[in-house]
């Protein structure tokens, strides 16, 4: 960049450079980090789910290291981890930009105006889901215990520009969420008051802050 950084045509500059760190920065960590609070606020809110998971989780590891390569025999946790992500939706509205004129619905649409997707509508949708506001893993889960509906929701966006990290994401979260189970419960504490689902809306959407009892397995 300093060889270049006299010329007025550079493509890529060094601001540029430092956008799409601070990009792939806050996209990581902030939605990462939010994401998991919310598995501990919905892990304490529902402790039969959490009971279910921990068992599963028993079953495949007991006392060994979590491994991604078990995942695909983890249904009913991987089914949680699905409900985790349709209710946190930490990125609820995702732009687009048309690249040529045209019309949804009778309605125009002009080339490169901003579109905004409503995710969080998706993810809440009663024409979607029967149950929307509950928190109910089995919603992905068929009667022989495969994972279904996994496409109904797109906390990572959808299309060509959706999340270059999702694989990564996905397995963070689900490795992090295991090992957690694995080594805690989480209850609700009677010194503090019931935790809200209220969220707070900054870069991500998040839990507000909430206090529970955190309990070595």
């Amino acid at each position: 960049m300093d060889k270049h950084s006299d010329s007025e045509e550079n493509y890529f500059t060094e601001e540029h450079f430092l956008t799409v760190c601070t990009d792939l920065f806050m996209a990581g960590a902030d939605t990462t980090s939010n994401t998991l609070e919310f598995a501990i606020l919905f892990m304490a809110l529902n402790p039969d789910v959490q009971r279910k998971v921990q068992e599963e989780i028993e079953i495949i590891f007991g006392d060994r290291l979590p491994s991604l390569n078990f995942k695909n025999v983890m249904p009913y946790t991987e089914a949680t981890t699905l409900e985790i992500l349709r209710h946190s939706c930490t990125i609820p509205v995702t732009g687009r930009c048309p690249m040529a004129d045209f019309h949804i619905n009778g309605a125009p649409v002009m080339k490169d105006s901003l579109i905004a997707i409503n995710i969080y509508g998706i993810h809440y949708s009663k024409k979607i889901w029967t149950d929307p506001e509950l928190f109910r893993p089995e919603r992905f889960l068929c009667p022989d215990g495969k994972i279904i509906n996994r496409d109904k929701i797109m906390p990572f966006g959808h299309g060509k520009r959706k999340c270059l990290g999702e694989s990564t994401s996905r397995n963070t979260f689900f490795l992090f969420f295991v090992s957690m189970l694995q080594k805690f419960s989480f209850q609700l504490s009677p010194k503090y008051p019931a935790p809200s689902l209220q969220q707070v809306c900054g870069l991500s959407r998040a839990p507000k802050p909430f206090s529970v009892s955190i309990l070595k397995r």
